[in-house]
């Protein structure tokens, strides 16, 4: 018995110690892994529901979509709706687009943890239409920006050039999705 507790205390601080080294561009990867993997339910422990994320972040979630999604998450964006657990499940793979997770995959995340940022290289949709992504963390205040931006080579096309960016902090330890909104 004198043998089983020193082995179960070391036990228990290797638990703690592994426990308390989870950075937060781990659990960046762990998110990336489920956004990839459509894993919402991995995903959403990322998300406090119900959330306010603004107007904007049901904007950014349109287009692309058949005509009643999008006239769904119109009217969400109209009212202004927070995003609750229910919501996030419905329009998951709208919230994380192609082009998102395109990009999310290519992001260097060892040079984002040792920089502070990265930029993806320029993705080609087609022959007209490109894409990347850039990342920002602030170590300072935990704050994590993943901006998808894009343009159009066409000439006189409506939407040119755009910019989504989602916002997360470190919360307590924990990375957590603030708000998704369009920029620029």
């Amino acid at each position: 018995m004198k043998k089983v507790i020193p082995f179960l205390l070391l036990l228990l601080f290797a638990i703690t110690a592994n426990a308390q080294t989870t950075t937060w561009i781990d659990q960046l990867k762990e998110f990336r892994s489920a956004v990839y993997q459509r894993d919402k339910d991995k995903a959403k422990q990322f998300f406090k529901f119900p959330t306010a994320p603004g107007s904007g972040f049901w904007y950014v979630c349109m287009g692309g979509n058949d005509a009643e999604t999008d006239r769904k998450l119109s009217a969400l964006a109209e009212k202004d709706a927070p995003l609750t657990e229910k919501l996030f499940i419905l329009y998951f793979d709208q919230i994380f687009h192609k082009r998102f997770i395109t990009s999310f995959l290519k992001l260097k995340t060892s040079e984002l943890f040792e920089k502070g940022q990265t930029q993806t290289p320029e993705i080609a949709d087609d022959s007209q239409h490109f894409y990347q992504m850039a990342a920002e963390y602030e170590s300072a205040t935990g704050n994590l920006s993943l901006i998808v931006s894009g343009h159009s080579t066409v000439e006189g096309e409506d939407g040119g050039e755009y910019s989504y960016r989602y916002e997360f902090r470190v919360i307590n330890g924990q990375l957590t999705f603030l708000t998704t909104f369009m920029a620029g």
